[in-house]
């Protein structure tokens, strides 16, 4: 095949990619720098994926043939987090990590002795800490140390978060491919960690962590309530609805509302628990900045269109978020461009 021919048929993947990932930008639109920026880099990385063999990822519907949206009554997700066994239970290093940040009196050596007792826990955060997460000139060896070097609050947001990942990373779910789920909640944290420390915020430990884990309550709606995972998904598809109105429509709540209070139902740090909440609406945290980067990164992630957390589709974006960033357009570009390979890194990391 001559230059043109190859030219010719990269352009049509160009023209076929653009109209794929235009249609995920529709309840955000297409004006503004980012959602322009978003969808530039976008094309460009399905037409390459394209050209190699790889089609888009589709979202399997699953059959909701003789389903009546109008079935299900409004759900209490305080009543369904208290009465439900069937999400799994966090191991025992989490409550007593937790006991040791909310003393005054623990140490450094207290949160090393804690995370030790836990042999994959502590193999993970030294894996993490010698990573290029960190990229500490000289190799750590022990827990200690790491906590020494990284902070005791920085490595034990990072231990909550890698025990969320490790109870919950093979709970069985329907209509959900928990492989596509993982890889756009680790890009999330990915990106919301790199926007933090663009911003100079301190600690981008537990940006990462809030990226992590924004979409854990859209993973227990699947778990718990297939059925009615079922009807969202199909009225998202069959009237273009946003996901958040469906969950609203089908549950009486949403999965940012779920997660928030699974969260704060295992006594996780606040931060945390309102970028879970509020990662739609991060105009409703005034105190707490995480739920404007997790917003900003969830749009990007699903932009460049890295993974599915249920739907291809963008949120709606808040301009409002960005702007308190404070963050460039230039410099959201070279994130973007160095993206593969830290996520890459963070993947087998997170996932071996």
């Amino acid at each position: 095949m001559n230059e043109t021919s190859h030219s010719l048929e990269y352009e049509a993947f160009i023209e076929e990619a653009r109209h794929v990932v235009e249609a995920r930008f529709g309840h955000t639109g297409t004006t503004g720098e980012v959602p322009r920026l978003l969808l530039r880099h976008g094309t460009v990385r399905m037409a390459r994926d394209m050209a190699r063999g790889i089609r888009p990822c589709q979202v399997k519907m699953p059959d909701v043939s003789g389903l009546q949206y109008g079935d299900f009554a409004p759900l209490d997700p305080l009543a369904l987090l208290r009465d439900e066994v069937k999400l799994p239970s966090l191991p025992a290093v989490v409550a007593e990590l937790r006991d040791v940040l909310s003393s005054p009196n623990s140490s450094a050596a207290d949160v090393a002795r804690v995370i030790s007792r836990d042999a994959g826990l502590s193999a993970f955060l030294l894996r993490m800490v010698n990573s290029a997460f960190y990229s500490f000139p000289s190799r750590i060896d022990t827990v200690s140390r790491a906590v020494a070097l990284v902070g005791r609050q920085q490595l034990s947001t990072l231990a909550l978060g890698v025990m969320v990942i490790g109870a919950m990373r093979d709970l069985p779910v329907a209509h959900l491919d928990l492989s596509l789920f993982w890889q756009h909640s680790i890009a999330c944290a990915v990106v919301a960690g790199q926007l933090a420390e663009a911003a100079g915020m301190e600690e981008p430990e537990r940006f990462f962590v809030a990226g992590l884990l924004h979409d854990i309550g859209r993973l227990a709606v699947f778990s718990l309530l297939p059925d009615r995972a079922a009807a969202i998904l199909s009225m998202c598809s069959d009237y273009g609805m946003p996901a958040q109105d469906a969950e609203l429509r089908v549950l009486g709540f949403d999965h940012a509302t779920l997660g928030g209070m699974l969260l704060r139902k295992w006594n996780f740090p606040m931060s945390l628990v309102f970028s879970t909440l509020h990662h739609h609406v991060p105009e409703r945290s005034v105190r707490h900045v995480e739920p404007a980067v997790v917003h900003v990164a969830d749009v990007v992630v699903k932009g460049l269109g890295i993974g599915v957390s249920g739907m291809h589709q963008l949120p709606g974006f808040k301009e409002d978020a960005w702007q308190r960033l404070g963050v460039s357009v230039a410099v959201l570009e070279q994130l973007i461009d160095g993206l593969e390979e830290r996520l890459r890194d963070t993947s087998s990391l997170l996932l071996e």
